[in-house]
């Protein structure tokens, strides 16, 4: 990144791993995730030099978007089901129920990150 460039990301993190379920411990292993709480994500942009590090934990924001995916998937799904088969349909609306429990329960994170060169 030149000088005076800018890095803009949002990221799955976690919250403290002594406090992760044995359950989140085999879903973030069998995706091969290396998940950080959101302060230690972003000290990895201040350790690499960056400036002005911005981490902040937008875990609400994630949480309105999973309701709002479901709440347009069950408005959809019959067109979806036009193009993709049942089973599709609900390994997204699963994953995006599970994703709110582990948020509910302080494990996932996102994570939103902004530095400087």
């Amino acid at each position: 990144l030149k000088p005076g460039g800018k890095i803009f990301i949002t990221d799955y993190c976690s919250g403290p791993k002594s406090e992760w379920s044995e359950e989140f411990s085999n879903y973030v292993n069998q995706r091969g995730y290396d998940l950080r709480e959101v302060s230690s994500y972003g000290e990895i942009f201040t350790d690499l030099g960056f400036k002005n590090v911005k981490a902040v934990d937008v875990t609400n924001l994630f949480v309105e978007c999973l309701e709002a995916e479901l709440k347009k998937m069950d408005e959809i799904k019959l067109a979806f089901l036009n193009e993709f088969s049942l089973q599709d349909f609900n390994y997204l609306v699963e994953g995006w129920k599970a994703k709110l429990v582990r948020c509910a329960r302080n494990e996932q994170k996102w994570g939103l990150f902004y530095c400087e060169k």
